[in-house]
């Protein structure tokens, strides 16, 4: 009979891996940026096109845009081009991180919550007996 109710207690006693942490620790998130680094590339894009007109040929350039009108035995020939181009950006991601941290004792979190009340209550108390000398005085 001791046995069996040595045997429960024991097993009683114990906690699963999910309530030792519900117990003993605290979940929290920590935000953690991510920085990518990306490439974006442009192909070359071409278009050719043949139309009837009388007109002189022209060769237009700028920048990275090439644009030719040439006539040619009573056609012109309209041709454009756009050089490639590479964009580099880079983005940073915030991500919500989850940590678990450990529980403080009472007055270790009561202490870590209003740490300015010890520093406040020094200094009024030598305010105080800085009034009261200074009052005895008088």
């Amino acid at each position: 009979m001791k046995k069996l109710l040595f045997a429960v207690l024991l097993l009683s006693s114990c906690y699963t891996k999910n309530q030792a942490i519900e117990k003993f620790c605290n979940k929290d998130t920590i935000q953690v940026s991510i920085i990518i680094h990306d490439t974006i590339i442009i192909d070359s894009i071409q278009v050719d096109t043949v139309f009837n007109e009388s007109i002189d040929s022209v060769y237009l350039v700028k920048d990275k845009i090439e644009i030719r009108y040439i006539k040619k035995y009573g056609k012109i020939y309209l041709e454009g081009k756009c050089l490639g181009d590479t964009v580099y950006y880079t983005k940073e991601v915030f991500i919500n991180a989850p940590v678990l941290t450990k529980k403080l004792v009472w007055y270790k979190q009561l202490a870590a919550d209003y740490w300015f009340i010890l520093p406040l209550i020094l200094v009024v108390l030598v305010l105080l007996s800085f009034i009261r000398k200074w009052l005895n005085k008088q």
